[in-house]
């Protein structure tokens, strides 16, 4: 469906009874991480807090791995991103067919936590999931690391149809915040190696030694900011 403007809407139905779970924990590459299939409504919020809340942080972090998530209902993502920031923080705004914008923003009490995420990204990762990344990366809460993603600037919203079927809408625009538009796929602050890496240096990089060396950068950078803090100056962060 494309309106006048030239935004182009989509819908999909698909079985209720073939939706994945919303997530799960695995291990990437021996190491163990969340990963998010997709935000299902009602659902996502409370099963992230959960695993976030018993997941295994080496080096001091947590793992989300957003690589094979498409997306999922919009509401269910800024509810989730609602209770990991602090209030008031800005998460989206939402440009709907007649071109009504909607702000929205942190509502919870996340507080204001360090940088205490890596989130795994790629180019199946999109819609609500990259606004999920976007918004971990702006607070300051995540480093995105992968691939860039789909680019897709669409959030959909899900609708129960009978008691099998559910209808997927992509009936809105995302616009992340502080922009004024969605600028396609998301890029990672560091890259994987699939993008033509030379072996030597995505094997150095790769993995679990690339997933130490983001704790212990993030570890460092943290330290320097508190040394500078109680020497008086603003810090860089």
């Amino acid at each position: 469906i494309r309106l006048s403007d030239g935004m182009a809407l989509s819908a999909t139905a698909v079985p209720a009874v073939f939706r994945p779970s919303a997530g799960s924990t695995v291990d990437v590459e021996g190491v163990p991480s969340v990963r998010i299939h997709q935000f299902r409504p009602y659902v996502t919020e409370e099963e992230l807090a959960a695993a976030l809340h018993t997941a295994e942080r080496p080096a001091g972090f947590a793992i989300i791995d957003l690589r094979y998530s498409p997306g999922g209902d919009i509401f269910e993502t800024i509810d989730t991103l609602s209770q990991m920031l602090p209030k008031g923080a800005p998460i989206a705004t939402l440009r709907g067919g007649d071109g009504t914008l909607v702000d929205y923003s942190a509502q919870g009490g996340g507080g204001s936590e360090p940088a205490d995420l890596v989130v795994l990204i790629g180019p199946d990762t999109a819609s609500a999931a990259e606004l999920f990344a976007v918004v971990l990366r702006q607070s300051g809460r995540a480093t995105l690391v992968g691939q860039p993603t789909t680019g897709k600037c669409l959030g959909q919203s899900t609708v129960p149809v009978g008691q099998n079927w559910l209808l997927t809408l992509s009936v809105m625009e995302i616009v992340y915040p502080g922009t004024s538009r969605c600028d396609g796929p998301v890029l990672p602050d560091i890259v994987g190696r699939s993008l033509g890496i030379p072996y030597l240096v995505a094997s150095f990089f790769g993995g679990t030694s690339l997933l130490i060396v983001v704790g212990v950068m993030l570890d460092t950078m943290r330290q320097v900011e508190s040394f500078l803090l109680m020497r008086n100056y603003e810090g860089f962060l």
